[in-house]
């Protein structure tokens, strides 16, 4: 089962419980299910598919999750960004993720904006917040309205099992010695390290 699968799993089984709190905001199964189908339709509407990259540079906060989910229903990898890295390592990291999207927020997309001439892999820009300064992105809302439904495709299992096929993100290391590296992680490795928290 991949990850985006647990998503819907829950929502059937559970729709009006809690999944997620943030603040003074609560989202159930339900809600949760709805808009990463939201999201994981924008992203296809825009070419995104299996095996693409997604970069998110952003804080903890709600976007975040969904996003995570909404490539994982997808089959697309995320590529979370540490929020406290600086330009050349951003553009390193960019660079050899070879990241089609990335999602950021207002407050650190400054970092990015000085190296987006740098990025040639990078097709658009969705910025959380308000992007009254910043000239090449998009409001993160944008994906939340996407242009054209689209049926979030099935992952199949046998490909879930292979290590090259089943990559659900890459976290890179912070780069103190070196560049940073990139470390896959699955969709059955991270619901193993799920289950084994959860007990």
């Amino acid at each position: 089962m991949s990850l985006g699968d647990c998503v819907i799993n829950a929502s059937n089984l559970y729709s009006d419980k809690i999944a997620l709190i943030f603040e003074h905001q609560a989202w159930n199964y339900q809600d949760l299910n709805e808009i990463t189908d939201k999201i994981a339709a924008s992203l296809m509407n825009m070419g995104i598919s299996k095996g693409d990259r997604i970069a998110l540079h952003l804080s903890n906060c709600p976007e975040i999750v969904f996003c995570y989910y909404a490539c994982f229903k997808i089959g697309a990898i995320a590529v979370p960004l540490n929020t406290r890295l600086k330009a050349p390592e951003l553009e390193f990291i960019l660079n050899h993720c070879q990241a089609k999207i990335c999602i950021s927020q207002a407050d650190l997309f400054a970092e990015i904006q000085q190296i987006s001439g740098k990025i040639n892999s990078i097709e658009a820009y969705f910025i959380v917040s308000d992007i009254t300064d910043i000239t090449n992105g998009h409001p993160f809302e944008k994906l939340l309205q996407p242009k054209e439904k689209r049926e979030v495709p099935k992952i199949d299992e046998n490909a879930l099992a292979k290590l090259t096929e089943g990559i659900a993100a890459i976290l890179y290391t912070s780069g103190t010695t070196a560049r940073p590296k990139g470390v896959t992680h699955t969709h059955r490795s991270l619901q193993l390290e799920f289950r084994l928290k959860a007990i």
